[in-house]
């Protein structure tokens, strides 16, 4: 939703340089989101996701904040469920999301 909003107030622009030029770093931040999705989708042996890697995590409040995967949980019949843990965060705020969830980004991507 949010990145629909940036998409229509980035195309609203005047076709000058810099408009140019924000808009190619923004399709570039969403090809990069969507390549680190694919690859994170499946719960195949050899993926990249893993227990200790550091993702940006959009909290229930709809802010962005760094997680850090502590468990990752596979079945044959659903997508994995991550366990996060919010960094600088009490546990008790800790949550299970599903891997192929939009509250899930690339460390980085909006942290």
């Amino acid at each position: 939703m949010i990145d629909n909003a940036v998409h229509q107030m980035i195309s609203s622009l005047q076709e000058s340089k810099e408009s140019q030029e924000g808009l190619e770093k923004y399709k570039q931040r969403l090809e990069s989101y969507r390549e680190w999705k694919e690859k994170h989708l499946l719960c195949a042996p050899g993926k990249v996701i893993k227990p200790g890697e550091k993702v940006d995590v959009r909290d229930t409040e709809h802010i962005w904040c760094v997680g850090q995967i502590e468990l990752k949980i596979c079945t044959q019949n659903r997508q994995a469920l991550l366990y996060i843990h919010y960094e600088g965060w009490n546990r008790k705020y800790d949550e299970y999301i599903f891997v192929n969830s939009d509250r899930l980004a690339p460390h980085g991507t909006y942290t």
